[in-house]
């Protein structure tokens, strides 16, 4: 039987714009590019080209992220650093 894993922790803060304008964003010190998908939801590029989709479309506050924790963590399916991150930073712009 697997020990069970600590839920995901960390900090997140926006950064500057990117050159080309998009909004960037800080997670336990990794740099992302924030692009919003017309679909719902979000991908969240790291500068070595690695990206993470984050589907929001599912209804009830359900957040799905393709990185690897989420996937193959099922206790971690909603609630990986990048999910909780970006969720933190969104709350945290004046609207």
């Amino acid at each position: 039987m697997r020990t069970k894993l600590a839920p995901a922790t960390g900090t997140c803060e926006w950064l500057d714009n990117a050159p080309n304008g998009n909004r960037r964003i800080r997670i336990n010190g990794t740099i992302y590019e924030v692009y919003q998908r017309v679909s719902g939801g979000f991908i969240l590029w790291k500068d070595d080209t690695t990206a993470y989709t984050i589907d929001t479309t599912f209804g009830c506050g359900v957040w799905m992220c393709n990185c690897s924790d989420a996937l193959y963590r099922p206790e971690r399916r909603h609630t990986c650093k990048h999910v909780l991150g970006l969720r933190a930073a969104l709350r945290a712009l004046p609207f």
